[in-house]
C-alpha cells in the first residue's frame, strides 16, 4: 500500500488532471472533496473526454463515483478478489471511513509472486500462461488512426491493443496511457485543432515498439515477474513465429492466484 496519495478535486479541469497524471507518473488519481473521497479518476476516464462536447470538462464530469474501497484491516486475498472481480487496477484504502492509502495491482502481484515462488520451491506446480490467457483479442494495425484506436479501446473495454502486421505478427502495443500521452493538452487536441491530430496520427507513431511478449508455454510465475519488472499491465502471448495467440493481463494473474479466473 502507498500512503503518499496523489489527489485532485472534483472541480479541477480534466486537462489539469491529465497533466498531473503525466507529471506524477500514475494511472489513477483520488478525487477528494474536503477530506472525503468522492471518486477515482483513471487513464481510461480521461480517454472518454474526447467524446465530450463541452470545452470545460471537470474531473467530476468523468470520474468514477463511489469507487470500490478496501478496509485497512482486510486481507490481501480480499483485495485481490475485489480487483479481479471488478477488473480494476487499484483500491483506495480506508480506516474508520478515512482515506489512508491506495493499493495497486502491482503491490499485490509483488506479494503473490513471492508466495508462488515459495510454492514452486517447495515442489508445487505452476500452470502455463496458455491456461489463463484470453484468446479473443481486439487489435489494431500500424496504420490505424489514433482516433479509431481510442474508440476501439473504449468499445472493447480494454486497456491494451496489440498492434499486428498483415501476418498477425506483433509489432507493437498501444495502451490507454500511450493514447492519453499522445493527446497532450486535451482541449487543444479536441477543440482548437478540431480533432485533426487524432484523425491523422497513426498508431505506429505513438505505440510501444518491440513490446514484451511471452510464450503460452511459459509459467504464470514468469509472467507475473515480467509484469512487475517491466511495470506493464498486459503481455501479448505469441507462438514461435511471433504471431499473436492471446493476451494476458495483471487481472488474469490475480484471478488465477486466488482461484477466481473468469474465462472470456
Amino acid at each position: 500500500m502507498t500512503r503518499k496519495l496523489q489527489t485532485v478535486r472534483p472541480t479541477d479541469s480534466a486537462t489539469l488532471a491529465s497533466q498531473f497524471m503525466l507529471w506524477a507518473s500514475v494511472r489513477h488519481l483520488l478525487v477528494i472533496d474536503g477530506t472525503k473521497l468522492v471518486g477515482l479518476l483513471s487513464d481510461r476516464d480521461l480517454l472518454r473526454v474526447k467524446e465530450a462536447f463541452a470545452k470545460d470538462v471537470t474531473v467530476a464530469d468523468i470520474m468514477t463515483r463511489e469507487p470500490m474501497v478496501i478496509d485497512l484491516d482486510a486481507t490481501l486475498d480480499d483485495a485481490a478478489a475485489k480487483m479481479a472481480g471488478g477488473r480494476i487496477g487499484c483500491l483506495p484504502v480506508v480506516q474508520g471511513g478515512a482515506l489512508v492509502g491506495i493499493l495497486t495491482s502491482t503491490d499485490i502481484l509483488a506479494e503473490r509472486g513471492r508466495l508462488i515462488h515459495k510454492g514452486r520451491a517447495a515442489g508445487g506446480t505452476v500452470p502455463h500462461v496458455g491456461s489463463i490467457m484470453r484468446r479473443n483479442v481486439a487489435f489494431v494495425t500500424r496504420d490505424t488512426t489514433l482516433l479509431a484506436a481510442i474508440e476501439k479501446l473504449l468499445l472493447a473495454d480494454v486497456r491494451h491493443l496489440p498492434v499486428l502486421d498483415e501476418e498477425l505478427r506483433v509489432v507493437g502495443m498501444l495502451s490507454d496511457r500511450d493514447a492519453r500521452e499522445a493527446m497532450g493538452d486535451i482541449r487543444d487536441a479536441l477543440y482548437r485543432r478540431d480533432r485533426s491530430a487524432l484523425e491523422t496520427t497513426r498508431v505506429e507513431d505513438v505505440m510501444t515498439h518491440a513490446p514484451t511478449t511471452i510464450s503460452a508455454d511459459a509459467s504464470v510465475l514468469d509472467l507475473a515477474d515480467e509484469l512487475i519488472d517491466e511495470r506493464i499491465g498486459a503481455i501479448v502471448v505469441v507462438d514461435d513465429d511471433d504471431r499473436m495467440v492471446g493476451i494476458v493481463s495483471y487481472v488474469d494473474v490475480l484471478a488465477f492466484a486466488f482461484g477466481r479466473l473468469q474465462t472470456a
